[in-house]
């Protein structure tokens, strides 16, 4: 039952309503949820979340959507953060705790065309949650950017690359994926300038100096491949003891001695495959690619498919 209006001094005026008062459960419970770093924080955030969705339609529950997003999203009930973000941002509630509950909530259940979409669009005005998210949950992110890949969604999965490079600072991996990907889109000179600008970041990536050797020997520069993954050997062995002679590079240099017997190689590769298969003997390419260029020191370079 309403209130009804009091008079006070001539004046009708309106008390306070039951319905205004809906509220206060949702702010104490969301209070709770907030201030809880234990264990109990997923439980007090499904509280939280259930007298959210107890708020009446309309404008108390609008005013209050950042909020309800944020424990909903902690209840793990990704469906329904969409629908409260979807509702909320259609009357122009955009709230960086909005949006940033909203953008995990798209990737946790895998709506990667709709992330994308939506983080494009928030970009400009809220750079800083996207690039939040897109950091946070990388890690769910770059299979479904593999298969968006695969399936020929190339202006999304490039978009994700590009801003995940974008975000500072740039680890070299996030480079070299971005990299790969102009490469495999054929912007091969894009694709070059990423890969230099990696390298400059990342002077002692040895990773990094192997992919880069890779697109090299791809696009038909070998001598120029030979002294990238050389490169990638040197840092490989100024690495401390445990980690030392465990790269890739060895690898591709056996491989282009292997396939390319006519090509000059600043030393001897197998002298360093011994090396390396010291410190991995159960590498099993590595013992091929050795045996490959043994057998044609000996018998002479055998036709390869």
């Amino acid at each position: 039952m309403l209130a009804m209006p009091a008079l006070v001094m001539g004046f009708l005026v309106a008390l306070p309503s039951v319905r205004a008062q809906d509220d206060r459960p949702f702010l104490a419970a969301h209070a709770r949820f907030a201030a809880a770093t234990g264990p109990e924080r997923a439980g007090l955030a499904r509280a939280a979340s259930d007298h959210y969705l107890a708020l009446p339609a309309g404008d108390l529950r609008l005013q209050h959507a950042p909020a309800g997003a944020e424990a909903t999203l902690t209840a793990e009930r990704f469906a329904l953060v969409v629908d409260i973000a979807t509702e909320a941002r259609r009357v122009g509630n955009g709230s960086p705790t909005l949006v940033h509950s909203h953008l995990t909530a798209l990737v946790r259940q895998q709506q990667l065309a709709a992330f994308v979409d939506q983080a494009a669009s928030d970009l400009a005005r809220v750079r800083a949650v996207v690039q939040q998210v897109l950091a946070t949950e990388e890690g769910a992110l770059l299979p479904m950017i593999g298969t968006a890949l695969r399936q020929g969604d190339t202006k999304r999965a490039r978009w994700l690359f590009a801003e995940l490079a974008a975000i500072e600072p740039a680890p070299g991996y996030r480079l070299g994926n971005f990299a790969l990907c102009l490469r495999q889109l054929g912007e091969i000179e894009a694709a070059r300038t990423v890969y230099q600008q990696a390298r400059a970041l990342q002077p002692l990536d040895l990773d990094l100096e192997n992919d880069y050797g890779l697109f090299l020997r791809a696009n038909g520069e070998p001598q120029a491949a030979v002294q990238a993954f050389l490169r990638g050997w040197q840092l490989d062995l100024a690495r401390p003891a445990e980690l030392r002679a465990r790269g890739p590079a060895v690898t591709n240099l056996v491989h282009l001695a292997a396939t390319r017997p006519d090509l000059p190689l600043p030393f001897d590769p197998l002298a360093a495959a011994n090396v390396a298969l010291a410190a991995r003997p159960d590498a099993t390419m590595l013992k091929r690619l050795v045996l490959d260029v043994a057998l044609d020191r000996l018998t002479g370079p055998r036709k390869r498919p």
